[in-house]
C-alpha cells in the first residue's frame, strides 16, 4: 500500500484473491486499504475474492472517501453482508469521493454485528 501511494503513476490495480487472515482476525487487505488514503493516481481498484467483511469495508470507506481519482472499485465475491454493503454505498454516495462504479456481485452474504456479537459504529 505504501509503495502504491508513493508511486504517483499507478492507474489500475488488481489484487484478486490475495488476502489472508491474521491471528487477531484482521486482514492484510485492511492494512493495504488504509495506505491508499495517501494515493492520488489510482483510477481503478479490484479487490474481488479477498474475504473482505464489513470491518474491512469500513476501513475502505474511511480511506477512500476523499480520493479524487478512483472511479471504479470491484468488490465481487466478498462476504460484505448488509453492514459492508452500507459502507460501500456510503462511499459511492459521498460527494467527496470520485467513485462512480461499484461491482458488488456476490457480496450480499456475510456476518453482521448480531451474528458476530461485535460493536458496530453508526456514522451519519
Amino acid at each position: 500500500g505504501e509503495c502504491v501511494a508513493a508511486s504517483g503513476s499507478l492507474r489500475s490495480l488488481k489484487i484478486v484473491n490475495c488476502s489472508s487472515t491474521m491471528q487477531d482476525g484482521d486482514t492484510s487487505l485492511s492494512h493495504f486499504l488504509e495506505q491508499l488514503s495517501r494515493d492520488c493516481s489510482l483510477t481503478q481498484l479490484d479487490v474481488s475474492v479477498n474475504r473482505m467483511d464489513f470491518r474491512v469495508a469500513l476501513v475502505m470507506e474511511d480511506a477512500l472517501q476523499a480520493h479524487t481519482k478512483l472511479k471504479r472499485i470491484r468488490l465481487e465475491d466478498n462476504p460484505l453482508g448488509i453492514l459492508g454493503m452500507r459502507s460501500a454505498l456510503r462511499l459511492l454516495a459521498d460527494p467527496r469521493s470520485a467513485v462512480m462504479h461499484l461491482g458488488t456481485e456476490g457480496c450480499f452474504s456475510g456476518f453482521d454485528s448480531q451474528t458476530k456479537k461485535v460493536q458496530t459504529f453508526n456514522a451519519t
